[in-house]
């Protein structure tokens, strides 16, 4: 889908955003390079990052590849020391990063369970930690957005690891917010419903699944990666200077279900 951009909107502003290689993450990097940030693009796979990465400097942006785990301490540190020494001052953190499986509650395996934690919620702690803590040694203002879900709030079958992910993101959020207003750094989320992505293209390709999931949407389809990034860039954006502490849903109106 098309979406009108209001190119320059980031202009002078240094993003980085974790799963950046694909799906949505690819499409928040292609959508705060085309506002004119400064984009590094952080995965865990080495070729995805580096091609999000070079579709963004073709594009005319300043942008590079970063691999790294986001569940690593080491790794989130490195990773944030390589792009700000590479771009500049990281203003704009966007979690992304995250994984998602079904798995029945009974037959969830502990290790399932400890690495959805480590990717989805402890990431977000990681690197918010980390690039706040550089943004607040230099006395600068920031933005961080982190990436919910409507299962923060509704319980969806199958997805209790992933839920009670995403509700920790949600809530970290909320807390964050509250201790970083006093330093200029605003913490949202966005709060994803249905999105066409290589997570979730098996699943709506099952004629019997989008038979039950698209009629509890009611615009009555999945959303595009590029509405998910539209939303994220808003919240990076200097249009949201006044708001922290919110999760926003967009999910076609799912919540009102």
């Amino acid at each position: 889908m098309d979406v009108p951009v209001p190119a320059g909107r980031l202009s002078g502003h240094v993003a980085f955003v974790t799963g950046g290689g694909s799906g949505i993450g690819r499409a928040v990097c292609i959508r705060l390079a085309h506002e004119c940030a400064s984009v590094a693009v952080v995965d865990v796979v080495a070729d995805t990052a580096e091609a999000t990465a070079a579709l963004l400097r073709e594009g005319g942006a300043a942008a590079i590849a970063i691999v790294a785990d986001v569940a690593s301490k080491e790794g989130v540190e490195a990773a944030v020391e390589t792009a700000w020494n590479g771009l500049g001052p990281v203003d704009i953190l966007v979690n992304n990063a995250g994984i998602m499986g079904y798995r029945p509650f009974l037959r969830l395996s502990e290790a399932d369970w400890d690495r959805t934690m480590a990717v989805n919620a402890k990431g977000v702690f990681l690197c918010s930690q980390a690039v706040a803590r550089r943004l607040v040694a230099a006395r600068l203002p920031g933005t961080i957005v982190n990436m919910s879900s409507v299962v923060s709030e509704v319980a969806i079958e199958f997805q209790s690891h992933y839920a009670a992910s995403k509700g920790a993101v949600r809530m970290l959020t909320r807390a964050m917010a509250l201790e970083l207003a006093a330093h200029g750094i605003t913490v949202n989320a966005i709060a994803p419903g249905v999105v066409e992505t290589s997570m979730t293209a098996e699943l709506l390709a099952d004629p019997a699944v989008a038979e039950v999931t698209l009629p509890l949407i009611p615009l009555g389809r999945a959303a595009a990666p590029d509405e998910i990034a539209a939303a994220v860039a808003f919240m990076a954006s200097p249009d949201a200077r006044y708001v922290t502490g919110a999760t926003l849903a967009v999910d076609g109106g799912y919540l009102l279900r």
